[in-house]
Protein backbone atom coordinates (compact mmCIF):
# COMPACT_ATOMS: atom_id res chain seq x y z
CA UNK A 1 0.00 0.00 0.00
CA UNK A 2 1.10 3.32 -1.18
CA UNK A 3 1.68 5.87 2.12
CA UNK A 4 2.60 9.33 2.20
CA UNK A 5 5.68 8.73 4.37
CA UNK A 6 7.45 6.33 1.46
CA UNK A 7 6.58 8.77 -1.04
CA UNK A 8 8.80 11.57 0.20
CA UNK A 9 11.73 9.21 -0.28
CA UNK A 10 11.28 9.28 -3.70
CA UNK A 11 13.10 12.46 -4.69
CA UNK A 12 15.94 11.05 -2.88
CA UNK A 13 15.96 7.81 -4.16
CA UNK A 14 16.16 9.23 -7.31
CA UNK A 15 18.76 11.08 -7.32
CA UNK A 16 20.89 8.18 -5.29
CA UNK A 17 20.01 6.31 -8.78
CA UNK A 18 21.25 9.35 -10.68
CA UNK A 19 24.23 9.65 -9.28
CA UNK A 20 25.59 5.77 -8.80
CA UNK A 21 24.43 6.09 -13.09
CA UNK A 22 26.69 8.92 -13.40
CA UNK A 23 30.03 7.77 -11.57
CA UNK A 24 29.58 4.36 -13.45
CA UNK A 25 28.81 5.70 -16.88
CA UNK A 26 30.82 8.72 -16.75
CA UNK A 27 33.29 7.59 -19.43
CA UNK A 28 35.88 8.07 -16.63
CA UNK A 29 38.48 5.30 -17.48
CA UNK A 30 41.48 3.60 -16.15
CA UNK A 31 44.69 4.45 -17.79
CA UNK A 32 46.24 1.10 -19.02
CA UNK A 33 49.58 -0.32 -19.75
CA UNK A 34 50.26 -3.16 -21.88
CA UNK A 35 53.01 -5.07 -20.89
CA UNK A 36 55.52 -7.35 -21.62
CA UNK A 37 59.45 -8.69 -21.17
CA UNK A 38 61.64 -11.62 -20.87
CA UNK A 39 63.11 -13.35 -17.46
CA UNK A 40 66.83 -13.93 -17.41
CA UNK A 41 68.53 -15.27 -15.01
CA UNK A 42 72.76 -15.91 -15.21
CA UNK A 43 71.97 -13.80 -18.62
CA UNK A 44 69.92 -16.75 -19.89
CA UNK A 45 66.04 -16.81 -20.46
CA UNK A 46 63.58 -18.67 -17.97
CA UNK A 47 62.41 -21.68 -19.74
CA UNK A 48 59.07 -21.58 -18.85
CA UNK A 49 57.13 -20.69 -15.48
CA UNK A 50 54.66 -18.07 -13.97
CA UNK A 51 55.27 -14.64 -13.85
CA UNK A 52 52.45 -12.47 -11.19
CA UNK A 53 52.40 -8.68 -11.04
CA UNK A 54 49.95 -7.22 -8.20
CA UNK A 55 49.32 -3.86 -7.58
CA UNK A 56 48.68 -1.88 -4.01
CA UNK A 57 45.33 -1.44 -4.76
CA UNK A 58 44.85 -5.13 -4.93
CA UNK A 59 44.59 -5.76 -8.90
CA UNK A 60 46.84 -9.04 -9.96
CA UNK A 61 47.69 -10.97 -13.07
CA UNK A 62 49.73 -13.44 -13.82
CA UNK A 63 51.13 -14.78 -17.31
CA UNK A 64 53.23 -18.13 -18.46
CA UNK A 65 56.63 -17.58 -19.44
CA UNK A 66 57.76 -18.70 -22.28
CA UNK A 67 60.49 -21.13 -23.26
CA UNK A 68 62.93 -17.75 -24.64
CA UNK A 69 61.61 -15.93 -21.01
CA UNK A 70 59.00 -13.77 -22.63
CA UNK A 71 56.17 -13.03 -21.36
CA UNK A 72 52.68 -10.66 -21.69
CA UNK A 73 50.16 -9.71 -19.83
CA UNK A 74 46.55 -9.90 -19.82
CA UNK A 75 43.70 -8.73 -17.70
CA UNK A 76 39.89 -8.58 -17.89
CA UNK A 77 40.89 -5.14 -20.16
CA UNK A 78 42.22 -7.35 -22.36
CA UNK A 79 45.63 -7.69 -23.19
CA UNK A 80 46.38 -4.32 -20.89
CA UNK A 81 46.71 -3.87 -17.18
CA UNK A 82 45.83 -0.43 -15.11
CA UNK A 83 49.11 1.74 -14.92
CA UNK A 84 50.18 1.69 -11.24
CA UNK A 85 53.03 0.48 -9.04
CA UNK A 86 53.44 -3.11 -8.84
CA UNK A 87 55.02 -5.90 -6.97
CA UNK A 88 56.19 -8.97 -9.27
CA UNK A 89 56.94 -12.94 -8.12
CA UNK A 90 58.34 -15.63 -10.65
CA UNK A 91 57.29 -19.17 -10.28
CA UNK A 92 58.91 -21.84 -11.39
CA UNK A 93 57.53 -24.16 -14.36
CA UNK A 94 57.20 -27.33 -11.52
CA UNK A 95 55.59 -25.15 -9.14
CA UNK A 96 52.88 -23.79 -11.50
CA UNK A 97 50.45 -25.24 -13.27
CA UNK A 98 50.17 -22.94 -16.20
CA UNK A 99 49.61 -23.03 -19.99
CA UNK A 100 49.49 -20.29 -22.45
CA UNK A 101 46.64 -17.51 -21.58
CA UNK A 102 46.22 -18.98 -18.42
CA UNK A 103 46.35 -16.48 -15.69
CA UNK A 104 45.08 -18.05 -12.52
CA UNK A 105 47.24 -18.05 -9.65
CA UNK A 106 50.21 -20.86 -9.31
CA UNK A 107 49.34 -24.06 -7.73
CA UNK A 108 52.15 -24.68 -4.82
CA UNK A 109 53.64 -28.02 -5.07
CA UNK A 110 56.03 -29.82 -2.42
CA UNK A 111 59.70 -27.97 -2.24
CA UNK A 112 62.04 -29.36 -4.77
CA UNK A 113 65.60 -28.60 -4.95
CA UNK A 114 65.70 -28.29 -8.62
CA UNK A 115 63.41 -25.35 -8.26
CA UNK A 116 65.43 -23.64 -6.33
CA UNK A 117 68.14 -23.95 -9.09
CA UNK A 118 65.55 -22.41 -11.37
CA UNK A 119 64.16 -19.47 -9.53
CA UNK A 120 65.49 -18.73 -6.31
CA UNK A 121 63.13 -18.99 -3.33
CA UNK A 122 63.01 -15.83 -2.24
CA UNK A 123 61.19 -14.85 -5.86
CA UNK A 124 58.41 -17.28 -5.45
CA UNK A 125 56.96 -14.87 -2.56
CA UNK A 126 55.37 -11.24 -2.82
CA UNK A 127 57.10 -10.08 0.39
CA UNK A 128 61.01 -11.68 -0.56
CA UNK A 129 60.81 -10.84 -4.04
CA UNK A 130 62.03 -7.28 -3.69
CA UNK A 131 60.38 -7.02 -7.53
CA UNK A 132 59.17 -3.76 -8.02
CA UNK A 133 57.91 -1.70 -10.68
CA UNK A 134 55.63 1.59 -12.03
CA UNK A 135 54.12 0.75 -14.83
CA UNK A 136 53.06 3.91 -17.39
CA UNK A 137 50.24 4.05 -19.36
CA UNK A 138 51.21 2.95 -23.09
CA UNK A 139 52.95 0.04 -24.52
CA UNK A 140 55.60 -1.13 -21.81
CA UNK A 141 58.69 -3.73 -21.96
CA UNK A 142 59.75 -4.89 -18.58
CA UNK A 143 62.46 -7.00 -18.87
CA UNK A 144 63.43 -8.98 -15.07
CA UNK A 145 67.22 -9.96 -14.30
CA UNK A 146 67.14 -12.81 -11.53
CA UNK A 147 69.67 -12.45 -8.91
CA UNK A 148 70.66 -15.50 -7.19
Amino acid sequence: MWNRRSSSNIPTLFALVLLLDYGCSSGVSLPLSGVSGTVTRGGKPLDGGQISFMSREGFGTSAAIGSQGEYTLASQYGSAIPSGIYHVVIIPAALANVKTGDHSPPIRQEKDPANEARVPRKYWDFATSGLQFAVEPGRQKIDIKLDD
